[in-house]
């Protein structure tokens, strides 16, 4: 009787503490293997190029196909890291060294841009740390 309750209450704990742990959801991408279906990514915009209107854009070419799922629909968040703060630049322009920054989805790129309020030939800094969600 006592060996019939302790192989009871022992398998019990097992399938207690296996339900409890947890793993990443993945889903199967363009045939590369598996990738997470939420990720998060490090970028350092540095590639600036000025445009036409007077802006400066940092293009991550194809970000959104090598990010993930090809095939996904999925919307970046995007977050400019400075002074240990994250500021979403993804809702639309931020203040931001005397300019206007902010980021964009065009098809599978991912776009940067810096609008100073003042027009000018140089961007004033080298490069920005970026946090993306997808």
């Amino acid at each position: 009787m006592k060996h019939t309750i302790s192989l009871t209450l022992i398998s019990i704990l097992f399938v207690a503490l296996s339900m409890s742990c947890s793993k990443d959801e993945v889903v199967p991408s363009n045939g590369s293997g598996l990738v997470r279906k939420d990720a998060t990514f490090k970028l350092t915009a540095r590639s600036w190029t000025p445009d036409q209107s007077g802006r400066f854009v940092c293009t991550f070419i194809d970000f959104m196909h090598y990010s993930g799922d090809a095939n996904a629909i999925t919307t970046a968040k995007v977050y400019l890291l400075e002074d240990n703060a994250e500021i979403a630049i993804c809702f639309g322009p931020v203040t931001y060294m005397s300019g206007n920054l902010w980021s964009e989805q065009e098809g599978k790129d991912l776009k940067v841009y810096y609008q100073p309020f003042i027009s000018q030939s140089e961007i004033p800094f080298e490069e920005i740390e970026l946090r993306v969600e997808k």
